[in-house]
């Protein structure tokens, strides 16, 4: 069963290319926390990137509907606790 997070892309704090250059980490200011989701194929790792940059007025910040494999878990990280849950296959931009 997947779970599923509304936010915008204002709310966007990094997209992350590794090794894999078919996949992206995306990470988002969520519930007063940071959600890294995992495993965003790249190509849609690229587009959330270019509309986070975008603070161009009069655009307002897009709605987006991400769906992750799980309920977030925690982990520790040096700056306090991060959430994470891999992508399960659904992002939708919304107006």
């Amino acid at each position: 069963m997947a779970f599923s997070i509304t936010t915008d892309t204002s709310n966007i704090s990094k997209v992350e290319f590794k090794t894999n250059p078919d996949s992206s980490n995306v990470a988002v200011k969520w519930s007063g926390n940071t959600l890294l989701i995992t495993d965003v194929p790249a190509g849609i790792g690229s587009t959330l990137a270019t509309l986070a940059s975008l603070p161009i007025p009069p655009l307002p910040a897009k709605v987006v509907y991400i769906e992750i494999d799980k309920n977030p878990a925690q982990f520790p990280s040096g700056s306090g606790i991060y959430l994470e849950a891999a992508y399960a296959g659904r992002i939708e931009i919304r107006n």
